[in-house]
């Protein structure tokens, strides 16, 4: 078809048959084909060209070949150089510059090859085609890969390939940078990557990697490498996707890499120098010249009770209402000349609840703009701490005076009880004889023991109040005691004074004498009901509390722990603080005169306070007044059961009882009160000379009876202490007004002790002697 077409060419005779359907299709091939298509001549002559050579070229089948390849060719050494491979070897490709009519240029990808049996010399036929979209494509690849390259060397990250049918590995020269590798990346493979990064990091990176190719899961870690160029630990970020060819396997994984050391430093300072400006006790906040609020620390909106966003669009004058334009003007100047000022003024919440603030502030210069800087620390706790100190200090105060009263109360108590024990002793005595009944001085002794048994239940409120009674105390629960003495509260409170009684299940138990803490309970009720002549509420409450160092529930003399706390509460007439300072005082009384002895609250701080307690006072004049009780809880959990209290009748005795007493009018009374029952008295005036006593053996002793207080060198509890070391088994019964000092138990008397409290009465003096005889005798039988 080709040797047809060169003789058509050529001049030649056109051959009918086969041959003139071949170069039909031909001719139709020729035509239609999309690419330009010339039939040349080797010197250069142009013979034939298709419609999308001339649309290529914008020139007609003529032009071209008038133009011939000087005319539609950029000439170049290229062009000489494949005329000259095109002749050794019979064909030739390349890409040349081709030349419109117009003058444009285009560059076309052609192939040209030698027509052999077309002649002498043979035809050629030539193909291009316009690769000029290519070209620019090509262009902007390598442009878009220089610019690639430079922006990972200005953000300094590189990235990777990796084949994986064949585990061949690339990088790009910012990431080798970046692996402290000196090698081209051409000469980059998976092995030399490993040794870069520390070894504890291998098998992440391998989980990693074993997990995007897997299951396709992000590959998103970061790293830590050992630069083999200077040795430096870097920390490395890299993110990678799996590429997968046709067929669905995967094919490639690509990925960047990228140094963040320096910025997880920078972003740990941040994140420390934020936390703690956001979670320091004090506010921090930043403000313009105006006052407008630029910057606040999460501790200012936590304070404040804003948002943070809510707080940037506020003023200072929105949260300080004492602030005033003209003093923040002044604040300005003065902060110009000292660089720094510290002061105390007042915020405000969202809730508008104000408090106490103390404030350093500072002029700061950022970027040429002039800010406030303020630090504000809340010192409300520091202003409760120092109002609670004070209260504190004067409770303290109030605490020694009271003891100081105590104590000298109680001393004058000793001599009183031992007078009244002499004043009852004698008129019972007088009275026993039935002879004088008649007499008119029967009566005015009468009133003689009467007078002396008023005398002696004020020394015993006044024993109370100083802590020097003896108490038998018993584990017990306050809601016991509570409820048991209810219905006689209710009677001695009358029908106008509601009573509430709230008893907290699961009450702890206290050790207290049970006795002497319902006459605690009536004392505080009768005091609620004269504070309440019109009527009002009563309410009694118990509770567990936890007393910390910072509850506010702390007395200067309590220690912290758990307690049970009593409260008694009543809306009347309430107290001044300064009336409310002086209650627990003997002889201290809002009553008018004769309507009270002042001892009933005193009492009440003496039992509570002796039985290891503590008692305030709150009161409002108008509002009414609360007591609270804190008493230490029992370490048992289980209450003993109360005694009966029944008391066998008296029975003579024909015992040797030895009596130690300094008191001479007393111990004249007890020498003649043994006689009467039967007992043979020995009588000593101290210690010592009950000793020698003692001491003879000849001499027979069936009890000690003493006074705890007596003079001299030892005390009646360790007289009572050397004599039974002295005769072993040897009972005793310890007598006395004022126990202060005496080792019988500092808050109530130990399990045992035998004690009879002044002033007595020669039948109780008699029961209890027997008693002790007799219990003694029991324990020698068993």
């Amino acid at each position: 078809m080709a040797a047809k077409d060169a003789n058509r060419h050529r001049g030649g005779k056109p051959v009918e048959g086969p041959a003139v359907e071949s170069e039909s299709l031909y001719r139709a091939l020729f035509e239609l084909n999309l690419d330009g298509v010339m039939m040349t001549a080797t010197d250069g002559r142009i013979l034939d060209a298709n419609p999308a050579a001339c649309t290529m070229l914008q020139m007609s089948r003529e032009e071209i070949c008038a133009a011939g390849r000087a005319g539609i060719i950029k000439p170049g050494p290229e062009v000489d150089e494949a005329v000259a491979v095109r002749r050794q070897s019979g064909s030739c490709s390349g890409v040349f510059t081709f030349v419109r009519k117009d003058g444009s240029t285009f560059p076309a990808e052609f192939s040209s090859v030698v027509l052999p049996g077309t002649g002498d010399p043979p035809l050629t036929f030539v193909v291009f085609h316009d690769i000029s979209k290519r070209v620019a494509i090509e262009a902007e690849l390598r442009e878009s890969e220089a610019r690639l390259v430079q922006a990972q060397a200005v953000a300094h990250v590189g990235n990777w390939e990796l084949d994986l049918p064949t585990r061949m590995m690339w990088a790009s020269a910012e990431a080798l940078r970046i692996y402290g590798l000196e090698t081209r990346p051409s000469d980059f493979t998976h092995k030399l990557a490993r040794t870069v990064p520390l070894p504890q990091e291998h098998a992440r990176l391998d989980k990693a990697l074993g997990d995007l190719v897997g299951d396709g899961a992000p590959y998103d870690l970061e790293f830590r490498i050992k630069r083999p160029s200077d040795g430096a630990i870097r920390l490395i970020h890299s993110t990678a996707e799996l590429i997968r060819d046709e067929s669905g396997a995967p094919h490639r994984v690509v990925g960047i890499i990228e140094d963040v050391t320096e910025r997880r430093r920078a972003e740990e300072m941040l994140r420390l120098t934020k936390y703690s400006v956001d979670h320091a006790a004090d506010a921090v906040l930043w403000s313009d010249a105006d006052g407008r609020l630029i910057f606040v620390s999460e501790s200012t909106s936590h304070s404040l009770g804003y948002t943070s966003e809510a707080l940037l669009s506020m003023t200072l004058f929105d949260i300080n209402p004492t602030l005033t334009a003209e003093r923040l003007a002044r604040n300005r100047e003065t902060l110009k000349r000292t660089g720094a000022s510290r002061f105390e003024t007042v915020h405000r919440t969202k809730q508008g609840r104000e408090f106490p603030v103390e404030v350093s502030l500072n002029l700061m210069t950022y970027e040429g703009v002039e800010y406030h800087c303020a630090i504000a620390r809340d010192v409300s706790d520091r202003r409760q701490a120092e109002a609670a100190l004070r209260e504190s200090e004067e409770r303290l105060q109030q605490s020694q005076k009271m003891e100081a009263v105590g104590q000298l109360a109680g001393g004058i108590a000793h001599d009183f009880n031992n007078l009244l024990t002499a004043i009852i002793g004698y008129s019972e005595m007088v009275l026993a004889d039935e002879t004088i009944r008649t007499l008119p001085t029967w009566s005015d002794v009468c009133q003689i023991r009467a007078a002396a048994e008023r005398a002696g239940g004020l020394t015993r409120q006044i024993l109370a109040f100083s802590r020097r009674q003896a108490l038998r105390p018993s584990v017990v629960s306050l809601n016991d005691i509570l409820t048991g003495l209810e219905p006689l509260l209710r009677r001695t409170l009358g029908e106008d004074v509601e009573l509430l009684s709230r008893q907290e299940a699961g009450l702890a138990l206290v050790e207290v004498d049970r006795h002497q803490f319902e006459q605690v309970l009536m004392n505080l009720a009768v005091n609620a009901r004269d504070a309440m002549p019109l009527g009002g509420r009563l309410v009694f409450e118990t509770g567990n509390v936890e007393i910390g160092e910072n509850n506010g529930l702390l007395q200067p003399d309590m220690k912290p722990g758990d307690y049970v706390m009593l409260t008694v509460a009543d809306t009347g007439i309430g107290m001044d603080m300064e009336t409310a300072s002086h209650v627990f005082e003997p002889f201290f009384t809002t009553k008018s005169p004769g309507e009270g002895t002042g001892l009933g609250l005193s009492t009440v701080y003496g039992i509570v306070r002796q039985s290891g307690g503590s008692i305030d006072i709150r009161s409002e004049p108008g509002v009414g007044t609360t007591f609270r009780v804190f008493l230490p809880r029992a370490a048992r959990t289980v209450p003993e059961a109360p005694g009966t209290g029944a008391e066998e009748e008296p029975f003579l005795g024909s015992e040797t009882i030895l009596v130690v007493e300094d008191d001479a009018a007393l111990r004249s009374l007890v020498f003649r009160v043994l006689e009467a029952y039967g007992y043979t008295p020995l009588m000593a005036e101290d210690a010592d000379g009950a000793l020698k006593i003692l001491e003879d053996g000849e001499c027979r002793v069936d009890l000690l009876l003493t006074d705890i207080v007596l003079p001299g060198r030892l005390r009646g509890d360790v007289l009572a202490q050397r004599a039974v070391i002295i005769r072993p088994g040897l009972p005793v019964l310890h007598m006395s007004g004022y126990t202060s000092g005496a080792d019988l138990g500092t808050e109530g008397l130990q399990e045992g002790v035998n004690f009879i409290a002044k002033p007595f009465t020669p039948e109780k003096l008699a029961k209890m002697l027997r008693a002790v005889l007799d219990r003694s005798r029991a324990g020698l039988r068993a």
